[in-house]
């Protein structure tokens, strides 16, 4: 790795932190809300993002193929989807905490 990489490593690292520290300042500006309907809004504006993310980069068709190649393998398709519910029950219970 180059210095240069190294100090973007250090950028990148960085503003995570600081986004992560500043987020629960706006789950609290939504404690009107329900957590699971600010989770719902996040999963659906989400990939709302990331597809249209793929096609502005020209990567939808490699990725429905990888979604495709998943679903062929029933071990890995579970795991996908146990994921998913894992880091979805982890997004909801941070977003309850933060708004109670």
């Amino acid at each position: 790795m180059n210095e240069h990489e190294r100090k973007l490593g250090i950028f990148y690292t960085a503003a995570a932190y600081l986004m992560w520290g500043i987020l629960p300042l706006y789950w609290k500006l939504l404690d009107n809300y329900a957590a699971a309907e600010i989770l719902a809004h996040r999963i659906v504006w989400s990939f709302v993002f990331m597809i249209g993310l793929l096609v502005v980069t020209k990567q939808f068709s490699l990725f429905r193929a990888q979604v495709v190649e998943i679903w062929k393998q029933p071990k890995l398709a579970i795991g996908v989807l146990a994921s998913a519910c894992l880091i979805s029950v982890n997004w909801f219970i941070y977003i309850w905490a933060v708004n109670h």
